[in-house]
């Protein structure tokens, strides 16, 4: 009789200690679950000097934002594909953005726009300089994934680089957005996108089996 009312009470026993961890697992699921919006976002403030700033390629959003950079920090060289070069100089005009600006060689991803800002960093020699990453909100965390794996050892340690995702614009190039991210198609969209470019960029790209 004892023996039962001893297997009795294990059995309880195991039983709140598994509904336990499950609520906490689902707890942590769900934390993580809202807060998957915020975490896309990485973001720096903005330095009192910027010597590059580099533009990655996408909605002109993008490009618009690096227009107030520029004005920011006159002094620095500004990288940005052909079409958003043409369009900067409509905004500035020829004669402001000639000096500044650098054209990027056509790239079809990311990570190639990545490679070519280390050759670029490499040609250029910088010392001591600060180079301010710029894309929309979303595209940060892939970008400072990239940049720490391909852009490392002594560039890394010559160069600061800051990430700056652009404020304003449309819908999807809001920050405050991203907190509440299931609550906008287009928001909830670009997340579920992100995420899966991630997870392909960890399988694949950067997975040495496809070397």
């Amino acid at each position: 009789m004892k023996e039962n009312k001893h297997k009795k009470s294990g059995i309880k026993s195991v039983l709140l200690w598994a509904a336990s961890a499950l609520f906490l697992l689902g707890m942590l699921i769900f934390s993580l679950y809202r807060d998957i919006g915020n975490w896309l976002i990485v973001s720096d403030p903005l330095p009192d000097c910027a010597d590059v700033i580099f533009v990655f390629t996408g909605d002109f959003e993008r490009i618009d934002y690096a227009t107030i950079l520029l004005e920011r920090y006159p002094e620095g060289q500004l990288v940005c594909a052909k079409r958003d070069a043409e369009r900067l100089k409509r905004r500035l005009g020829e004669e402001a953005t000639n000096s500044n600006i650098r054209i990027a060689e056509k790239c079809q991803s990311t990570i190639e726009e990545v490679y070519y800002l280390k050759k670029f960093l490499e040609r250029e020699a910088l010392e001591d300089g600060t180079v301010l990453l710029v894309s929309s909100p979303y595209h940060m965390r892939r970008i400072s994934f990239m940049v720490k794996r391909v852009i490392r050892g002594e560039m890394d340690r010559r160069v600061r680089f800051k990430y700056v995702p652009i404020e304003g614009g449309s819908v999807r190039n809001k920050r405050e957005k991203y907190s509440e991210w299931w609550k906008e198609s287009k928001i909830t969209e670009r997340v579920g996108s992100e995420l899966l470019k991630i997870v392909y960029y960890f399988l694949v790209v950067a997975n040495p089996v496809f070397k």
